[in-house]
Protein backbone atom coordinates (compact mmCIF):
# COMPACT_ATOMS: atom_id res chain seq x y z
CA UNK A 1 0.00 0.00 0.00
CA UNK A 2 1.56 3.71 -0.90
CA UNK A 3 0.57 6.12 1.49
CA UNK A 4 0.03 9.88 -0.17
CA UNK A 5 0.61 12.29 2.46
CA UNK A 6 -2.09 15.51 1.76
CA UNK A 7 -3.52 18.45 2.70
CA UNK A 8 -5.85 20.96 1.96
CA UNK A 9 -6.22 25.00 1.92
CA UNK A 10 -9.80 26.86 1.42
CA UNK A 11 -10.90 30.41 0.65
CA UNK A 12 -14.47 31.68 -0.27
CA UNK A 13 -12.52 32.03 -3.92
CA UNK A 14 -9.42 29.45 -3.62
CA UNK A 15 -9.58 25.95 -3.07
CA UNK A 16 -5.62 24.20 -3.20
CA UNK A 17 -4.87 20.29 -2.58
CA UNK A 18 -1.50 18.45 -2.28
CA UNK A 19 -0.53 15.42 -2.34
CA UNK A 20 2.42 13.79 -1.78
CA UNK A 21 3.46 10.81 -2.65
CA UNK A 22 5.75 9.14 0.41
CA UNK A 23 7.82 6.66 -1.84
CA UNK A 24 8.37 8.49 -4.23
CA UNK A 25 8.52 12.04 -2.55
CA UNK A 26 6.95 13.70 -5.39
CA UNK A 27 3.90 16.04 -5.26
CA UNK A 28 1.20 17.50 -7.06
CA UNK A 29 -0.58 20.50 -6.71
CA UNK A 30 -4.51 20.80 -7.82
CA UNK A 31 -6.29 24.28 -7.63
CA UNK A 32 -9.95 25.58 -8.40
CA UNK A 33 -9.93 28.96 -8.32
CA UNK A 34 -11.09 32.38 -10.53
CA UNK A 35 -7.56 31.68 -12.22
CA UNK A 36 -7.56 27.89 -13.12
CA UNK A 37 -10.03 24.71 -12.48
CA UNK A 38 -8.16 21.85 -11.99
CA UNK A 39 -10.72 19.29 -10.42
CA UNK A 40 -10.69 17.20 -13.20
CA UNK A 41 -7.36 16.75 -12.87
CA UNK A 42 -7.55 15.86 -9.09
CA UNK A 43 -10.18 13.15 -9.44
CA UNK A 44 -8.48 11.50 -11.65
CA UNK A 45 -5.67 11.44 -9.50
CA UNK A 46 -7.79 10.17 -6.43
CA UNK A 47 -9.35 7.65 -9.00
CA UNK A 48 -5.65 6.24 -9.41
CA UNK A 49 -5.33 6.32 -5.77
CA UNK A 50 -8.10 4.34 -5.16
CA UNK A 51 -7.74 2.11 -7.77
CA UNK A 52 -4.22 1.20 -6.96
CA UNK A 53 -5.31 0.80 -3.21
CA UNK A 54 -3.59 3.75 -2.02
CA UNK A 55 -3.74 5.51 1.35
CA UNK A 56 -4.36 9.50 1.84
CA UNK A 57 -2.05 10.08 5.37
CA UNK A 58 -3.25 13.84 7.11
CA UNK A 59 -2.95 15.48 9.92
CA UNK A 60 -6.66 15.98 11.65
CA UNK A 61 -7.72 14.41 7.70
CA UNK A 62 -10.68 12.45 8.94
CA UNK A 63 -12.07 15.26 10.86
CA UNK A 64 -11.56 18.30 8.35
CA UNK A 65 -9.41 17.75 4.96
CA UNK A 66 -11.03 14.51 3.99
CA UNK A 67 -15.08 15.35 4.87
CA UNK A 68 -14.61 18.50 2.60
CA UNK A 69 -12.45 15.92 -0.27
CA UNK A 70 -15.41 13.66 0.13
CA UNK A 71 -17.85 16.96 -0.43
CA UNK A 72 -16.31 17.87 -3.58
CA UNK A 73 -15.86 14.01 -4.64
CA UNK A 74 -19.50 14.06 -4.36
CA UNK A 75 -20.44 17.64 -5.91
CA UNK A 76 -18.18 17.47 -8.82
CA UNK A 77 -19.80 20.39 -9.92
CA UNK A 78 -19.65 22.37 -7.21
CA UNK A 79 -18.20 26.29 -6.74
CA UNK A 80 -15.45 26.69 -4.86
CA UNK A 81 -17.32 28.97 -2.90
CA UNK A 82 -19.66 25.69 -1.81
CA UNK A 83 -16.13 24.23 -1.17
CA UNK A 84 -15.87 27.19 1.24
CA UNK A 85 -19.09 26.97 2.95
CA UNK A 86 -18.42 23.14 3.46
CA UNK A 87 -15.67 23.72 5.37
CA UNK A 88 -16.97 26.34 7.20
CA UNK A 89 -20.07 24.27 8.39
CA UNK A 90 -17.46 21.93 9.58
CA UNK A 91 -15.29 24.12 11.93
CA UNK A 92 -18.23 26.04 13.23
CA UNK A 93 -20.31 23.17 14.01
CA UNK A 94 -20.92 22.51 17.42
CA UNK A 95 -21.31 18.56 17.13
CA UNK A 96 -17.56 17.51 15.80
CA UNK A 97 -18.73 14.40 14.57
CA UNK A 98 -21.94 15.80 12.19
CA UNK A 99 -20.08 16.17 9.13
CA UNK A 100 -17.89 12.42 9.87
CA UNK A 101 -17.39 10.50 6.72
CA UNK A 102 -17.86 7.01 8.59
CA UNK A 103 -14.99 4.48 7.12
CA UNK A 104 -17.67 2.30 5.22
CA UNK A 105 -18.37 5.46 3.37
CA UNK A 106 -14.84 6.00 2.11
CA UNK A 107 -13.90 6.49 -1.30
CA UNK A 108 -10.05 6.65 -0.31
CA UNK A 109 -9.03 4.73 2.29
CA UNK A 110 -7.48 7.08 4.89
CA UNK A 111 -5.36 7.34 7.50
CA UNK A 112 -5.31 10.51 10.38
CA UNK A 113 -2.10 10.80 12.17
CA UNK A 114 -3.86 13.44 14.59
CA UNK A 115 -6.03 10.28 15.67
CA UNK A 116 -3.03 7.53 16.03
CA UNK A 117 -1.43 10.30 18.87
CA UNK A 118 -4.80 10.81 20.58
CA UNK A 119 -4.89 14.42 19.49
CA UNK A 120 -8.43 14.52 19.24
CA UNK A 121 -8.39 14.30 23.23
CA UNK A 122 -9.20 17.84 24.70
CA UNK A 123 -6.70 17.17 27.35
CA UNK A 124 -4.16 16.21 24.77
CA UNK A 125 -5.11 18.34 21.71
CA UNK A 126 -2.01 19.29 19.50
CA UNK A 127 -1.82 22.22 16.54
CA UNK A 128 0.37 20.68 13.67
CA UNK A 129 2.34 24.37 14.23
CA UNK A 130 2.62 23.38 17.57
CA UNK A 131 4.12 19.59 16.11
CA UNK A 132 6.33 21.81 13.61
CA UNK A 133 8.39 23.32 17.02
CA UNK A 134 8.49 20.15 19.01
CA UNK A 135 10.29 18.45 15.48
CA UNK A 136 12.67 21.46 16.00
CA UNK A 137 11.53 22.26 11.91
CA UNK A 138 13.98 25.14 9.94
CA UNK A 139 10.45 26.64 9.07
CA UNK A 140 7.56 27.48 11.24
CA UNK A 141 4.78 28.89 8.99
CA UNK A 142 1.41 30.47 10.16
CA UNK A 143 -1.95 31.11 7.47
CA UNK A 144 -0.46 33.63 5.71
CA UNK A 145 -3.91 35.39 5.42
CA UNK A 146 -7.14 36.13 7.37
CA UNK A 147 -9.59 32.93 7.18
CA UNK A 148 -12.60 34.64 4.51
CA UNK A 149 -10.45 36.52 2.13
CA UNK A 150 -10.69 36.72 -1.11
CA UNK A 151 -7.79 36.30 -2.61
CA UNK A 152 -5.96 37.80 -5.47
CA UNK A 153 -3.57 36.05 -7.65
CA UNK A 154 -0.41 36.66 -6.09
CA UNK A 155 -1.89 35.51 -2.82
CA UNK A 156 -2.91 32.39 -3.98
CA UNK A 157 0.64 31.53 -5.16
CA UNK A 158 1.87 32.32 -1.72
CA UNK A 159 -1.49 30.64 -0.04
CA UNK A 160 0.11 26.91 -2.31
CA UNK A 161 3.80 27.43 -1.22
CA UNK A 162 2.25 27.46 2.32
CA UNK A 163 0.01 24.32 1.09
CA UNK A 164 2.72 22.29 0.36
CA UNK A 165 5.02 23.82 3.68
CA UNK A 166 1.98 21.84 5.52
CA UNK A 167 2.02 18.72 3.58
CA UNK A 168 5.71 18.26 4.31
CA UNK A 169 5.62 18.91 7.69
CA UNK A 170 2.62 16.32 7.88
CA UNK A 171 4.86 14.01 6.19
CA UNK A 172 8.15 14.58 8.63
CA UNK A 173 5.54 13.82 11.26
CA UNK A 174 4.27 10.44 9.29
CA UNK A 175 8.09 9.16 9.44
CA UNK A 176 8.25 10.15 13.09
CA UNK A 177 5.31 7.93 13.60
CA UNK A 178 6.30 4.97 11.55
CA UNK A 179 6.41 2.17 14.54
CA UNK A 180 2.68 3.23 15.53
CA UNK A 181 1.95 2.94 12.11
CA UNK A 182 3.38 -1.05 12.06
CA UNK A 183 2.14 -1.42 15.20
CA UNK A 184 -1.24 -0.67 13.94
CA UNK A 185 -1.25 -2.01 10.35
CA UNK A 186 0.36 -5.12 12.46
CA UNK A 187 -2.58 -5.67 14.65
CA UNK A 188 -4.80 -4.87 11.62
CA UNK A 189 -3.64 -8.15 9.98
CA UNK A 190 -3.54 -10.41 13.11
CA UNK A 191 -6.75 -9.95 13.77
CA UNK A 192 -8.58 -8.70 9.95
CA UNK A 193 -9.90 -5.99 11.95
CA UNK A 194 -9.08 -1.95 10.66
CA UNK A 195 -7.08 -0.86 13.64
CA UNK A 196 -5.25 1.96 11.58
CA UNK A 197 -6.70 5.02 12.56
CA UNK A 198 -7.22 3.70 16.69
CA UNK A 199 -5.06 5.40 19.87
CA UNK A 200 -3.54 3.24 21.70
CA UNK A 201 -6.81 3.62 24.58
CA UNK A 202 -8.78 2.59 21.95
CA UNK A 203 -6.60 -0.37 20.90
CA UNK A 204 -6.70 -1.82 23.94
CA UNK A 205 -10.11 -1.65 24.83
CA UNK A 206 -10.95 -3.00 21.55
CA UNK A 207 -8.38 -5.80 22.36
CA UNK A 208 -9.99 -6.36 25.77
CA UNK A 209 -13.47 -6.46 24.38
CA UNK A 210 -12.10 -9.00 21.55
CA UNK A 211 -10.70 -11.46 23.98
CA UNK A 212 -13.83 -10.96 26.44
CA UNK A 213 -15.94 -12.35 23.43
CA UNK A 214 -13.89 -15.06 22.47
CA UNK A 215 -14.08 -16.59 25.67
CA UNK A 216 -17.55 -15.85 26.63
CA UNK A 217 -19.49 -15.13 23.12
CA UNK A 218 -22.07 -12.38 23.78
CA UNK A 219 -20.86 -11.06 27.45
CA UNK A 220 -20.39 -7.96 25.97
CA UNK A 221 -22.73 -7.07 22.92
CA UNK A 222 -26.63 -8.89 22.54
CA UNK A 223 -27.17 -10.25 19.12
CA UNK A 224 -27.63 -6.80 17.39
CA UNK A 225 -24.04 -5.49 18.57
CA UNK A 226 -25.92 -3.13 20.85
CA UNK A 227 -23.24 -2.93 24.24
CA UNK A 228 -24.11 -4.99 27.29
CA UNK A 229 -24.45 -1.78 29.72
CA UNK A 230 -25.44 -0.83 33.17
CA UNK A 231 -26.38 2.74 33.09
CA UNK A 232 -25.90 4.11 36.71
CA UNK A 233 -27.76 7.61 37.58
CA UNK A 234 -24.71 8.38 40.01
CA UNK A 235 -21.31 6.60 41.11
CA UNK A 236 -20.38 6.11 44.62
CA UNK A 237 -16.64 6.43 44.43
CA UNK A 238 -16.05 4.54 47.73
CA UNK A 239 -17.39 1.72 45.97
CA UNK A 240 -14.90 1.63 43.13
CA UNK A 241 -11.76 1.79 45.18
CA UNK A 242 -10.23 -1.17 46.74
CA UNK A 243 -9.47 -1.30 50.36
CA UNK A 244 -6.02 -2.18 49.88
CA UNK A 245 -5.26 1.12 48.35
CA UNK A 246 -3.17 3.16 51.01
CA UNK A 247 -0.37 5.85 50.50
CA UNK A 248 2.68 6.83 52.78
CA UNK A 249 2.23 10.63 51.88
CA UNK A 250 -0.82 12.35 54.16
CA UNK A 251 -1.23 14.56 51.21
CA UNK A 252 -2.63 11.43 48.94
CA UNK A 253 -4.07 10.00 51.69
CA UNK A 254 -6.53 13.09 52.05
CA UNK A 255 -7.11 12.64 48.71
CA UNK A 256 -8.04 8.99 48.95
CA UNK A 257 -10.36 9.79 51.66
CA UNK A 258 -11.65 13.01 50.19
CA UNK A 259 -12.54 10.45 47.30
CA UNK A 260 -13.84 8.15 49.21
CA UNK A 261 -16.80 10.57 50.07
CA UNK A 262 -17.94 12.05 47.28
CA UNK A 263 -21.13 10.73 44.57
CA UNK A 264 -20.54 11.98 41.36
CA UNK A 265 -23.35 12.09 39.05
CA UNK A 266 -21.44 13.15 35.39
CA UNK A 267 -17.79 12.60 34.80
CA UNK A 268 -16.58 16.10 33.41
CA UNK A 269 -15.97 18.76 35.41
CA UNK A 270 -16.93 17.59 38.48
CA UNK A 271 -13.91 18.09 40.30
CA UNK A 272 -13.52 21.66 39.19
CA UNK A 273 -14.11 24.81 41.52
CA UNK A 274 -14.59 23.13 44.48
CA UNK A 275 -14.88 25.53 47.66
CA UNK A 276 -12.25 25.53 50.72
CA UNK A 277 -15.31 24.03 53.19
CA UNK A 278 -15.76 20.94 50.82
CA UNK A 279 -12.20 20.13 51.00
CA UNK A 280 -11.82 19.08 54.18
CA UNK A 281 -7.99 17.44 55.11
CA UNK A 282 -7.22 18.42 51.11
CA UNK A 283 -7.50 21.56 51.99
CA UNK A 284 -4.41 22.09 53.67
CA UNK A 285 -2.03 20.73 51.22
CA UNK A 286 -4.05 21.99 48.22
CA UNK A 287 -3.19 24.89 45.95
CA UNK A 288 -6.28 27.39 45.80
CA UNK A 289 -7.16 31.15 45.14
CA UNK A 290 -9.46 33.57 46.11
CA UNK A 291 -12.74 35.00 44.64
CA UNK A 292 -14.39 38.01 45.65
CA UNK A 293 -18.09 39.54 45.53
CA UNK A 294 -18.29 43.08 45.80
CA UNK A 295 -20.76 44.73 48.09
CA UNK A 296 -22.56 47.97 47.97
CA UNK A 297 -22.54 48.52 51.45
CA UNK A 298 -21.78 46.94 54.60
CA UNK A 299 -23.63 43.79 55.28
CA UNK A 300 -25.71 42.95 58.75
CA UNK A 301 -25.37 40.24 60.75
CA UNK A 302 -28.41 38.46 58.70
CA UNK A 303 -26.58 38.77 55.22
CA UNK A 304 -23.59 37.68 57.10
CA UNK A 305 -24.99 34.74 57.78
CA UNK A 306 -26.79 33.86 54.47
CA UNK A 307 -23.38 34.21 52.89
CA UNK A 308 -21.79 31.91 55.25
CA UNK A 309 -24.56 29.35 54.41
CA UNK A 310 -23.82 29.55 50.79
CA UNK A 311 -19.76 29.39 51.35
CA UNK A 312 -19.09 28.55 55.14
CA UNK A 313 -15.41 29.76 55.45
CA UNK A 314 -16.27 33.54 53.32
CA UNK A 315 -15.02 36.36 55.09
CA UNK A 316 -15.62 40.48 55.06
CA UNK A 317 -12.83 42.58 54.06
CA UNK A 318 -12.55 46.25 54.00
CA UNK A 319 -10.85 48.67 51.25
CA UNK A 320 -10.75 52.61 52.42
CA UNK A 321 -10.65 54.10 48.73
CA UNK A 322 -8.77 57.28 47.30
CA UNK A 323 -11.60 59.25 47.92
CA UNK A 324 -11.92 57.89 51.90
CA UNK A 325 -14.78 56.14 51.17
CA UNK A 326 -14.90 52.11 51.96
CA UNK A 327 -15.87 49.30 49.80
CA UNK A 328 -16.34 46.01 51.57
CA UNK A 329 -15.53 42.44 50.09
CA UNK A 330 -17.16 38.95 50.45
CA UNK A 331 -14.09 36.42 50.21
CA UNK A 332 -13.45 32.78 49.69
CA UNK A 333 -11.08 30.41 48.42
CA UNK A 334 -12.13 27.65 46.07
CA UNK A 335 -9.91 24.94 44.43
CA UNK A 336 -10.47 25.03 40.62
CA UNK A 337 -9.31 21.55 40.50
CA UNK A 338 -8.38 18.91 43.33
CA UNK A 339 -5.02 18.85 43.80
CA UNK A 340 -2.11 18.86 46.10
CA UNK A 341 1.26 20.17 46.59
CA UNK A 342 3.92 18.18 47.73
CA UNK A 343 7.77 19.65 47.53
CA UNK A 344 6.73 22.34 45.36
CA UNK A 345 5.26 20.26 42.47
CA UNK A 346 1.43 19.92 41.84
CA UNK A 347 -0.65 17.05 41.50
CA UNK A 348 -3.75 17.37 39.51
CA UNK A 349 -6.48 14.30 39.50
CA UNK A 350 -9.76 14.25 38.09
CA UNK A 351 -11.96 11.80 36.46
CA UNK A 352 -9.27 11.13 33.24
CA UNK A 353 -6.39 10.55 35.74
CA UNK A 354 -3.50 11.87 37.67
CA UNK A 355 -1.36 14.99 36.27
CA UNK A 356 1.26 17.03 36.90
CA UNK A 357 2.84 20.06 35.46
CA UNK A 358 5.37 22.55 36.93
CA UNK A 359 4.40 26.15 35.10
CA UNK A 360 6.18 29.33 33.96
CA UNK A 361 9.45 27.35 33.69
CA UNK A 362 11.79 26.16 31.12
CA UNK A 363 13.56 22.68 31.58
CA UNK A 364 16.93 22.01 30.40
CA UNK A 365 17.77 18.49 29.34
CA UNK A 366 21.46 17.20 29.19
CA UNK A 367 21.21 17.02 25.64
CA UNK A 368 21.10 20.87 25.65
CA UNK A 369 17.46 20.78 24.04
CA UNK A 370 15.15 23.46 25.81
CA UNK A 371 11.11 23.24 25.87
CA UNK A 372 8.50 25.00 28.19
CA UNK A 373 5.83 23.31 30.66
CA UNK A 374 3.88 23.25 27.34
CA UNK A 375 5.44 20.64 25.57
CA UNK A 376 7.36 18.54 28.11
CA UNK A 377 4.70 15.81 27.79
CA UNK A 378 4.50 15.53 24.28
CA UNK A 379 8.24 15.81 23.04
CA UNK A 380 8.77 13.15 25.89
CA UNK A 381 6.34 11.02 24.09
CA UNK A 382 7.50 11.22 20.98
CA UNK A 383 11.22 10.31 22.03
CA UNK A 384 12.43 13.69 21.88
CA UNK A 385 13.69 14.06 25.30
Amino acid sequence: MTDYIYDIETYPNCFTIVIGNAETKKSKTFEISFRKDQRKELFKHLSMIRKTNGRMVGFNSIGFDYPVLHYLSKNKKCTVEDIYNKAMEIIHCEDRFAHIIWEKHWLINQMDLYKIHHFDNMARATSLKMLEFNMRSDNIEDLPFPVGKYLTSDEIDTLIKYNKHDMLQTYLFYKQSKAQIEFREELSIKYDKNFINHNDTKIGKDYFIMKLEEANRGCCFDENRKPRQTIRKSIKLKECIFDYVKFDRPEFNAILEWLKKQTIWETKGVFGDILESELGEVAKYCKMRTKRQKLFKKPTDLQMEKYKKEKPLCWLSEEVLKTGKISYWINWNVADNLNVIINGFQYDFGTGGIHGSIESSIVKSDEEYIIDDEDVNFAAYLGFI
